[in-house]
């Protein structure tokens, strides 16, 4: 390919009276210098400040005259150059694409790898290691080979059985519902045995309520009439414990009707 030249061009130099002109404006705005305001001159203020705007954009706008007359010949050079950047970019483009294309086939057969490198190893634990959730992003990359993730896949499976066996020794016999909660928070021992604790604790709770019921219970269960004692004229004397006014007025009540006479001590 031949050599791309250019034409060798001599540093434009942009010259302008400068020296005269920042002579000019200096004595200028010595008259300037001194000015005051106060409340009488002030639309002489305003006059001047229009008068040193307008030199001020005059300079400004010869600037940037000069500045386009100066770039043109540069914009019509670059714009050549993109040119010819532009056909090289073209095949850039498509050969870029053709081996994203080629990457994209690589990953879908390394993926397809792997997927069966998992159902040869996970063997019953695929319910706790989904593939969609322990697959790593280096997997897919060339340099990582399939003994490598067949051996991260058999860690993670030794790791499971362990917590699994954690599981069976230290929750009976709530191990299945402790099972479910490891699992559900992505095979966290920590949260199974916190749902151990959490149950255990629930448990002894309930044992406490219910042996407070029943102390409760027995508090108010009324106690058995003590033995009847014979007297001469073949009367019979009982006693009887109430607790409430309701059984008090139902002793009562049963003994106006029976005829039967009692005392209230």
């Amino acid at each position: 390919m031949n050599e791309f030249k250019v034409s060798i061009m001599q540093p434009v130099v942009i010259s302008g009276n400068f020296q005269e002109m920042r002579q000019e404006l200096a004595t200028m705005m010595t008259a300037y210098a001194d000015l005051e305001v106060t409340e009488e001159n002030i639309p002489e203020r305003k006059k001047d400040i229009a008068t040193l705007r307008k030199i001020k954009t005059a300079i400004e706008d010869k600037r940037k005259e000069t500045k386009r007359d100066y770039e043109k010949p540069f914009k019509s050079f670059e714009a050549e150059c993109k040119s010819l950047t532009g056909i090289i970019d073209e095949q850039i483009s498509r050969i870029n694409a053709d081996l994203n294309q080629f990457e994209q086939k690589r990953v879908k057969a390394k993926r397809e790898a792997v997927r069966n490198i998992y159902n040869d190893t996970v063997g019953d634990f695929s319910e706790y290691l989904p593939i969609e959730n322990i697959y790593r992003p280096q997997w897919d990359n060339k340099s990582y080979s399939e003994k490598d993730i067949a051996a991260d896949i058999q860690t993670m499976v030794i790791n499971v059985r362990q917590d699994l066996n954690t599981i069976d020794s230290m929750c009976d016999p709530w191990a299945d519902e402790c099972k479910l909660v490891y699992m559900a928070n992505g095979n966290s021992i920590t949260s199974a045995i916190q749902r151990y604790k959490d149950l255990q604790s629930a448990k002894e709770a309930a044992e406490r309520a219910v042996k407070s019921a029943e102390q409760e219970t027995h508090a108010i269960v009324p106690e058995e009439p003590t033995k009847p004692t014979e007297k001469p004229t073949g009367r019979s004397e009982w006693t009887f414990t109430v607790y409430t006014a309701e059984d008090a007025q139902f002793i009562r009540d049963t003994c106006d009707v029976s005829g039967v006479e009692y005392k209230e001590g």
